[in-house]
């Protein structure tokens, strides 16, 4: 038996591709069905996301009343099917919502009193919460979340975008990429400092005005995708310096970059630890540890042998453990354990 998946993600039609690899949920016995975009003015949209964090471009009623299931993903895509579905008659009221949440868990921990109590209500919206590290079921718990309703689902990337050419060569010693809040690009210029280690970094400009660029350093600014995919397969060492954060920051780059063969340093967080091992799959140094960041990654460049076979080891993991594919099964034995979805296809 088919069951039919309201989706709120963002897209604008069923034809365009789905983020994270969505269409593998038709496979497992599920039929998407993504809301057409609304009839609500430009204006009234950009005001009521400015004001409320609420995206209405998709109001998805009519779709509704066929769906079985509602699923939204990523906070931005959430906060209007919660909405919605707390409104009396609504046909969004009377499907079961699954949310799959990434940062909410920090922002319930730093945001504002207002900002708190929206996330709030997105949650208690939420039939199943799903996040992506284990360090927020707590935090979720605190905030009014029933355990019951969690779900701790594996992040996936498109593993088979990132196949690396065979025979290409590695002529990148250090690659960075990112500019999410969760960098931190200060332990990273620190570390590199004087060490003649040359590296380049994919983020905006502005996320260093306030600092000296080591001459080690060239900053790229932002590149579109595909060349992001070259300098992956060209990089010996991909860096991912972030903060200790509530959600796995970095966690798209470093599995992205393990995928495409190269050797993975990433700060050791809590919730990265759910995706690495230090030393096996990743070299993991202390958080802002400039000095133990600058070690890990001259010992992976002067030895050519350890590189490869941390590089090795961190493929096969990202492979077996975190395509897109192991996410949306996941979700899918979240769904029938809850008895929201049919029995397994045979």
């Amino acid at each position: 038996m088919t069951t039919r998946l309201l989706v709120f993600n963002g897209t604008a039609a069923r034809s365009e591709p789905q983020p994270y690899g969505l269409e593998t949920m038709e496979g497992l016995g599920y039929e998407l069905v993504v809301p057409p975009p609304g009839r609500v003015p430009g204006k009234v949209r950009d005001v009521v996301h400015h004001r409320w964090g609420v995206q209405v471009g998709q109001p998805g009623l009519r779709a509704a009343r066929g769906a079985d299931v509602v699923l939204a993903y990523l906070e931005p895509n959430i906060a209007y099917p919660a909405l919605a579905s707390r409104v009396p008659g609504s046909p969004l009221a009377r499907r079961p919502l699954v949310g799959i949440f990434c940062w909410a868990a920090e922002e319930l921990r730093t945001a504002d009193k207002v900002r708190r109590r929206r996330l709030q209500r997105m949650l208690a919206a939420c039939d199943v919460v799903g996040f992506f590290s284990s360090n927020q079921a707590d935090v979720l718990v605190a905030h009014g979340v029933p355990r019951a309703r969690l779900a701790l689902l594996p992040f996936g990337i498109d593993t088979t975008a990132l196949a690396t050419a065979a025979g290409r060569e590695r002529d990148i010693d250090v690659l960075s990429v990112g500019w999410d809040r969760g960098r931190d690009y200060p332990t990273l210029l620190r570390a590199l400092a004087g060490t003649g280690t040359r590296a380049q970094v994919v983020a905006p400009p502005d996320r260093f005005a306030d600092q000296v660029l080591p001459g080690e350093v060239t900053v790229l600014g932002t590149v579109p995708h595909a060349e992001y995919r070259d300098l992956l397969a060209r990089a010996r060492v991909v860096v991912v310096p972030t903060h200790d954060l509530a959600y796995p920051t970095g966690q798209t780059v470093a599995m992205e970059a393990a995928a495409a063969g190269c050797a993975v340093v990433v700060s050791r967080t809590a919730a990265m630890e759910d995706y690495f091992t230090d030393t096996v799959t990743a070299e993991m140094p202390e958080v802002g540890d400039a000095d133990g960041l600058r070690a890990r990654v001259r010992a992976l460049l002067d030895d050519p042998g350890r590189r490869g076979a941390l590089a090795a080891r961190s493929t096969a993991h990202a492979l077996e453990h975190f395509d897109h594919v192991h996410l949306w099964r996941a979700l899918d034995r979240e769904l029938r354990a809850r008895r929201l979805a049919g029995p397994p296809l045979s």
